[in-house]
């Protein structure tokens, strides 16, 4: 026997519903960026804007943050902290080189050198562009778009510009000092420096950089957040935890 057809009225709630839950989804998920493990009195205050007990937001923050150290762990078991992180872009001055492919423009923090650099791969040559950790000013972070992200490093003073000599995948990379290979030598005359790239590609670095220097961590800011919204429908939903 074939089930009942749900009548328009019943189709109309179910996909208020999926509505409703999408909502309080996205809504849970920002306040959790914010703050993952908020106060009880926080807990319900998100629980009243949502319609729901206090209980299920305790849990759902729960279960958030249980997802979030597995995702973590699994991240680590494959991070290396001295492989390089692909660029969309950077920006010195009036000088900006945007990656034409996957490798073309990179950032490494070579913690055995203590230095930031920025590579850019140039006819099959990578050239470098050198600051010693002890140069950064400031780091100021942002989100372009969900998956994107702004960084912008400030330093003390001009870098130093280097290029590989005879590469080969055989041996050790080789580097000769040369000239500022920018536009106009703009990465000469400004110190801050513009970059922008996916925000996975750069997160366990940029944590990376912070443990190795907790000088470097003070000089971080974060542009500020806007308050998370509450789902404007009132109807209820179940928390959707995954």
């Amino acid at each position: 026997m074939s089930a009942t057809a749900m009548t328009p009225e019943q189709q109309q709630q179910q996909q208020a519903a999926a509505i409703r839950a999408q909502k309080i989804r996205a809504y849970l998920e920002m306040n959790f960026a914010r703050d993952p493990n908020p106060a009880p009195a926080a807990v319900q205050a998100i629980a009243s804007q949502i319609g729901e007990s206090r209980d299920a937001v305790h849990n759902w923050f729960i279960q958030r943050r249980m997802l979030q150290a597995q995702s973590a762990r699994h991240a680590a078991e494959e991070f290396d902290r001295r492989s390089p992180f692909t660029l969309t872009s950077i920006q010195i001055g009036d000088w900006q080189c945007t990656a034409q492919f996957k490798g073309h423009v990179t950032g490494q923090f070579d913690f055995d050198t203590q230095t930031v650099f920025w590579i850019v791969l140039s006819g099959g040559v990578a050239q470098r562009i050198g600051m010693p950790f002890d140069t950064i000013t400031a780091i100021e972070l942002s989100a372009t778009t969900k998956t994107q992200a702004r960084i912008v490093f400030s330093f003390s003073r001009p870098p130093r510009f280097s290029e590989e000599v005879d590469p080969a995948p055989d041996r050790s990379t080789e580097w000769t000092t040369i000239d500022d290979f920018s536009s106009g030598m703009q990465a000469s005359q400004h110190l801050t420096h513009v970059l922008l790239l996916n925000k996975i590609d750069v997160e366990h670095h940029l944590r990376a950089l912070i443990a190795f220097s907790p000088a470097i961590k003070g000089m971080i800011r974060t542009a500020m957040h806007k308050p998370a919204q509450p789902p404007s429908d009132s109807t209820q939903a179940h928390i959707p935890v995954n």
